[in-house]
């Protein structure tokens, strides 16, 4: 057979629903540069679609952004990656915070 089946599975959900900004800091995509913005891995396909949606399509400049990498409800990495080392350097900082998980506790 002349064809060779490849086990890809496309995802069916538009990637840029999923953005979540606080409107009060935030009125328009460029003012996105020079933020903190957080993600659960720097390398996973949905925050590389996002990035390139942010540069190209709303102009906005990512070299100043600092990327906050980890888990979304408590400190540390989000699972266990194996990540291939990136091409150029990239301000990434891991989430030591655990921001998320004490807004989302009861008082």
């Amino acid at each position: 057979m002349p064809f060779v089946a490849l086990p890809v599975f496309a995802s069916r959900v538009f990637r840029h629903c999923f953005i979540v900004v606080n409107r009060r800091f935030v009125a328009s995509a460029k003012d996105l540069a020079g933020k903190r913005i957080g993600v659960p891995l720097y390398t996973q396909t949905a925050a590389i679609f996002i990035r390139g949606l942010m540069r190209h399509d709303l102009g906005v400049d990512l070299d100043g952004i600092e990327w906050v990498q980890g888990a979304v409800n408590e400190p540390g990495t989000y699972g266990h990656p194996s990540v291939m080392p990136l091409l150029r350097p990239v301000n990434i900082a891991p989430n030591r915070s655990g921001f998320a998980a004490r807004a989302q506790s009861p008082p």
